[in-house]
């Protein structure tokens, strides 16, 4: 997931963010043909996919575990990526530097952009870690705040925005720091609350996040509208249009096929081929990209935002709509894959939990005992593996599997009583006499 997070999205970028500079160059696009920079902004923030219409789409579907987890996983840390080196890319630029001396944004300067990304990546995470581990050895040490539930919840909201906060004092990426701030609050945070605060935060997330998610659709539906209006002051480009979704697809296309291949060389299951079709198909623009077009501190910023536009639409009708379909054609739903695969995930699944056992016993020493989370003896990463979605899927296979041999057995005693059918009287009265 990191690898197609952070390095699918340099490649995208630079793809995207230098093919735009050659067109730009010959005059085909409007934007900016004095530099790079402005091609690697618009780069940087159309690589962004957009993580609830993805997993909207998957959640509809029973699919393959390892592939909701690259799609979805991959999705939701590329917006922080995304988010992240738009920032740098936009410090570089002349309008909002006090000394406009850059005038040609060369390989040099992106050099320069890419270590303080990884600068400003790592001192993020270090950030959002921190206030998340802050925030579990209080709810661990302090058992009394379960008996006041607005106290867990309000102190878990507390300190998500506190850590985007400090990001955001400190110069560094605010989003980054949530994020993985998030992680470890799911992992040891949430295990410490009480099921009624954990239930009601989780319910709250989800009504934000939808409530969000339908603002930002509603403003793209009435700038679609807007931008069409002749007094408008966004512009249409249609050769930027379509050779931004060509970049796009060509760019998310390079990306997965080429860390694919290198990630297969190390990986007991690899990324089949129907698994990189889908990821590719799956990569949606939304709501992060768009947002981050209208803030371009430039005078192609009207014609951006409107091929922006067009990409999240389209993306999202024509893509979206594909996805399922082609996950059913290829046969990655529940009941569709084979016998022999589900066996080799099942092996690998006893696996991971007798080596999750084996690092849990090293954790119970030090950072559960600190911080609480999930009590990591054995009946209890049992009991969470059966809980779990992995286990489901594949126990719904099993029961198909012994479903079909009952249905097998049945058939073959059927068959076996015909062939005992007495063929005449004769055989009648020696049967019933033996």
């Amino acid at each position: 997931i990191c690898a197609f997070a952070f390095l699918g999205t340099i490649i995208s970028v630079l793809i995207i963010g230098f093919s735009i500079y050659i067109l730009a160059k010959n005059g085909l696009v409007p934007i900016d043909d004095e530099n790079a920079l402005e091609s690697l902004m618009f780069g940087a923030l159309i690589s962004s996919t957009d993580p609830v219409s993805t997993f909207s789409i998957m959640s509809s579907l029973n699919t393959d575990p390892m592939l909701h987890a690259l799609i979805f996983g991959e999705s939701v840390l590329n917006d922080a990526v995304c988010i992240t080196l738009y920032k740098v890319l936009e410090g570089f630029h002349p309008f909002l530097m006090e000394r406009a001396h850059i005038l040609n944004f060369s390989f040099h300067d992106f050099g320069k952009c890419m270590i303080i990304f990884f600068g400003i990546t790592i001192v993020s995470i270090m950030i959002g870690v921190t206030f998340a581990l802050l925030c579990s050895m209080i709810s661990n040490k302090v058992p009394l705040i379960k008996n006041h539930p607005e106290i867990e919840i309000g102190m878990t909201f507390f300190v998500a925005y506190a850590c985007y906060c400090a990001g955001e004092i400190v110069e560094m990426s605010g989003i980054m720091a949530l994020f993985f701030c998030a992680i470890v609050l799911a992992h040891y945070h949430s295990h410490n609350m009480s099921k009624n605060s954990k239930i009601t935060l989780e319910y709250s997330i989800e009504t934000f996040g939808f409530f969000s998610e339908t603002c930002v659709f509603i403003v793209l539906g009435m700038t679609l509208i807007f931008s069409l209006l002749p007094s408008s002051e966004f512009a249409w480009s249609l050769p930027f249009v379509a050779s931004g979704l060509l970049l796009t697809l060509l760019s998310r296309g390079v990306s997965i096929l080429t860390l694919s291949f290198f990630l297969n060389l190390g990986l007991k299951r690899t990324i089949s081929y129907e698994f990189q079709l889908i990821m590719w198909i799956a990569g949606l623009r939304g709501a992060v990209s768009f947002a981050l077009s209208l803030q371009v501190p430039a005078e192609s910023s009207r014609y951006i935002a409107t091929t922006t536009l067009a990409i999240v639409i389209l993306t999202t009708v024509f893509q979206g709509g594909l996805t399922g379909t082609l996950i059913r054609r290829l046969g990655l739903t529940n009941d569709k894959l084979s016998v022999a695969a589900n066996k080799s995930k099942r092996h690998e699944e006893q696996s991971g939990r007798e080596s999750t056992i084996l690092c849990g016993a090293c954790e119970d020493n030090v950072m559960s005992k600190t911080f609480g989370g999930m009590n990591r003896n054995n009946s209890n990463i049992n009991q969470n593996f059966n809980e779990s979605t992995h286990h489901r899927y594949y126990q719904q296979q099993q029961q198909q599997q012994s479903s079909t041999s009952i249905v097998e057995e049945e058939s073959k005693q059927q068959h076996d009583a015909v062939d005992v059918v007495p063929s005449s009287p004769q055989d009648a009265s020696f049967i019933g006499a033996a």
